[in-house]
């Protein structure tokens, strides 16, 4: 495995990658990396957009006393 590729992994795993990712090729190692990266970036689009729906669904006048607790929280 290439040093690079599997920091680029370890990074998105927020740990060191399981030893049974060791028979993977590096470009495996690139692709998973990859595609760990993207689905942290779809997931924090859809939390978002989950979030501003709700937000939206609260009446406009109590909208930034309730942002303001929630961002505290």
């Amino acid at each position: 495995m290439a040093a690079s590729h599997l920091t680029a992994l370890q990074e998105e795993l927020g740990s060191a990658p399981p030893r049974g990712l060791a028979a993977l090729s590096e470009e495996e190692i690139a692709e998973l990396a990859g595609a760990l990266r993207e689905r942290k970036e779809d997931q924090a689009l859809a939390l978002k957009q989950a979030g501003d729906k709700a937000f939206g669904q609260i009446p406009r006048l109590l909208r930034g006393p309730v942002k303001k607790m929630v961002l505290r929280g």
